[in-house]
């Protein structure tokens, strides 16, 4: 169950995903500069929770695209190898979705009756 501290931090990261976007780098440095804990950054929803797709988009690429993103910005970081760690779990969820579009590639190509 999640503390009410990192309810919190959740709701801060969701509101400034979504309705102050300018800040969300911002924002995202200053958290990774004061924290980082691998198990407080894997709970927050940085990339958000989904979100609606249609056609033929690949959901699993577009995740892992949204992971590079943050993987890029913590590479901007002045921390260094303190965010090891939470380089390693970026990389884990970019992998992890990279085979989950392997996956939902191979299983469209199915369904065209190929």
């Amino acid at each position: 169950m999640a503390s009410s501290t990192t309810n919190k931090k959740e709701i801060v990261v969701d509101l400034i995903r979504h309705t102050r976007k300018e800040l969300f780098e911002e924002i995202f440095l200053l958290f990774i500069s004061l924290n980082q804990d691998k198990e407080t950054f894997s709970r927050l929803m940085w990339r958000g929770n989904g979100g609606i797709y249609s056609g033929d988009v690949i959901i699993g690429d577009k995740k892992a695209a949204e992971w590079r993103n943050l993987l890029e910005l913590v590479n901007k970081s002045d921390v260094g190898v303190k965010l090891t760690p939470i380089r390693i779990y970026i990389n884990e969820q970019i992998e992890f979705n990279l085979k989950s579009g392997d996956w939902e590639r191979k299983q469209k190509f199915l369904r065209k009756g190929f």
